[in-house]
């Protein structure tokens, strides 16, 4: 008799590549090659270049990136906060940069160079978190190392060099992400207070991981007893309502409330200090935003192409589409409902309450979308190099820019 047909074997993973020791030299490499590469784009353009409207004299090349929310972010650090309901004021700005500024100072370091300092080693730390994130997502080394040489050249690149929290709030949204997929939940709750303490973007992170843990509790609910044995059915022994699933659930939920913590404890300063928890949203309101708050997307666009520079707004929506389409393809390659949303809430929250010439910088920091750009590019060549000169001419046409005077942001 013909014997019965073997059970089909249930697909090994591949495991997942390690970040050792050659491939944090050869990051470090790609670190510095982008860093020289905006200075050096800097310093060429001072040669050739007609200070725009913005241009102020500067000294020494490192003024040249100490420019706008730089300045908010020192006098911060050196007088404390101050408030204005009726214009702009220094509670606009998020506590975790200025404290780290000043407790800089408080050893003797200078502060501008302090500042600096912080934003080249957040985006050191950024590359690798996002490595790891990046391998563990697709487990390929070849994506992960396309995903981080897509954001050290990606086109807002300058600002992760500046006296911006760019830097610092792509490390913590990566530590963030990176600790929620691997279920290390109270990291992941730490790293998502220090993004919410960086910026106000980061309270959407208590949206990702909230989503994120519902997705793995999915996940445990439809995991075999044996991943060996795929001929068994799926255990749904992962029920919330059962004992031993009550620890996992907290952890969990202390990851959620870590970022809702982070920004509450802003509100909470704001009121003991001011008076008002909603000083914060006043002042952006009155002074950045021209008295308007949040507008839907749709109204903000054309707002943006009738009241800012045009050619600014060119240059900002179609890397916005991009975004938008990488967003939406991470639900079929990465798999992850939170990550999609994540992206799409911040570019609609980008849209609404953002001058169209910062959304630009804005987007520099939503680094799912360079995982799945990577995924894309590292199975066509073409488009690997299309990506990569694209987003260095931008880089350095924004860089030029910027350090000229022709940017505003």
């Amino acid at each position: 008799m013909p014997s019965a047909p073997a059970a089909a074997s249930t697909p090994v993973p591949a495991p997942v590549p390690r970040l050792d020791a050659r491939t944090v030299t050869s990051l470090c490499g790609l670190f510095f090659l982008s860093r020289l590469l905006v200075l050096a784009v800097a310093a060429l353009s001072h040669l050739v270049v007609v200070p725009g409207p913005y241009a102020r004299p500067v000294h020494t090349w490192i003024e040249r990136f100490f420019v706008w929310d730089s300045a908010w972010y020192y006098n911060t650090a050196v007088y404390g906060y101050s408030y204005r309901a009726d214009a702009q004021s220094s509670v606009g700005f998020y506590p975790l940069l200025p404290l780290l500024l000043r407790g800089a100072s408080h050893l003797g370091i200078d502060i501008v160079l302090a500042g600096y300092a912080i934003s080249h080693a957040a985006l050191l730390g950024a590359c690798l978190l996002l490595w790891k994130l990046a391998a563990l997502e697709t487990r390929s080394a070849s994506v992960a190392d396309r995903a981080v040489l897509f954001l050290l050249f990606c086109p807002g690149a300058v600002w992760f060099g500046m006296v911006y929290t760019e830097s610092l709030f792509l490390l913590t949204l990566i530590g963030c992400l990176l600790c929620a997929r691997r279920g290390q939940w109270i990291a992941a709750g730490l790293w998502g207070m220090a993004c919410a303490l960086t910026r106000t973007p980061g309270l959407l992170l208590a949206g990702f991981l909230f989503l994120e843990g519902a997705q793995q509790w999915w996940e445990r609910r439809r995991r075999p007893a044996d991943a060996s044995a795929a001929d068994r059915p799926p255990v749904r022994s992962a029920r919330w309502w059962k004992i031993s699933e009550w620890p996992w659930l907290a952890r969990v939920a202390a990851g959620v409330a870590g970022p809702v913590l982070g920004h509450a404890s802003y509100l909470a300063f704001l009121q003991i200090r001011f008076g008002d928890w909603r000083a914060q949203q006043k002042t952006m309101a009155a002074g950045w935003s021209g008295g308007q708050g949040p507008q839907p997307p749709w109204t903000a666009l054309v707002q943006q192409w009738v009241h800012t520079d045009r050619y600014l707004v060119a240059l900002s929506m179609p890397l916005l589409a991009i975004m938008v389409g990488l967003a939406l393809i991470s639900l079929f390659s990465l798999k992850r409902v939170a990550y999609a949303a994540l992206v799409l809430t911040l570019c609609v929250l980008y849209i609404s309450g953002t001058p169209g010439n910062a959304i630009t910088r804005y987007l520099s920091t939503l680094a799912p979308a360079y995982i799945v750009l990577a995924q894309l590019a590292d199975r066509s060549q073409m488009l690997d190099r299309t990506v990569l000169v694209f987003s260095v001419a931008m880089m350095s046409l924004i860089t030029v820019l910027l350090v000229n005077g022709y940017l505003l942001v």
